[in-house]
């Protein structure tokens, strides 16, 4: 139980709001990914982003098993299952006006580059704090 919570005689309360809140969205998301992939395979086309999409909600399930209670988890699981739900509102809505899914392709695409862009981030600030002062110390 994070520790916001601990000792307070309500806690039980907020987490399990906070969870079934949770719960609620990953359900949609999931209800709306089941639709646009039936649309999909009625069409003859399963695409790379939809497993994309399917590999990052696996990602989340397996942080969550490592700690499922904390306030950032809980608060990751919240936009990334808002995130997914607008991405797959937006598909169904492309896939039954125009019969394509390009909004899913350029959904996960700007996730590639937003999460490249993060590690490039990271990289270059750990030669910063291992950089040149590291090397002549030793």
């Amino acid at each position: 139980m994070p520790g916001t919570y601990r000792g307070r005689p309500e806690a039980d309360k907020f987490v399990s709001a906070d969870i079934g809140q949770v719960l609620e969205q990953q359900k949609g998301a999931e209800q709306n990914l089941k639709a646009a992939r039936q649309f999909e395979r009625e069409s003859g086309r399963l695409s790379d982003a939809t497993r994309e999409l399917h590999r990052s909600q696996k990602e989340l399930n397996c942080t969550l098993e490592e700690n499922p209670l904390s306030p950032d988890n809980l608060a990751k699981v919240q936009r990334d299952s808002q995130f997914v739900g607008h991405v797959i509102a937006d598909v169904l809505a492309e896939l039954q006006e125009k019969g394509t899914f390009h909004s899913l392709l350029f959904a996960v695409e700007e996730e590639k580059r937003r999460k490249a862009n993060l590690q490039d981030i990271i990289i270059s600030l750990n030669s910063r704090l291992s950089g040149p002062g590291e090397r002549n110390s030793h």
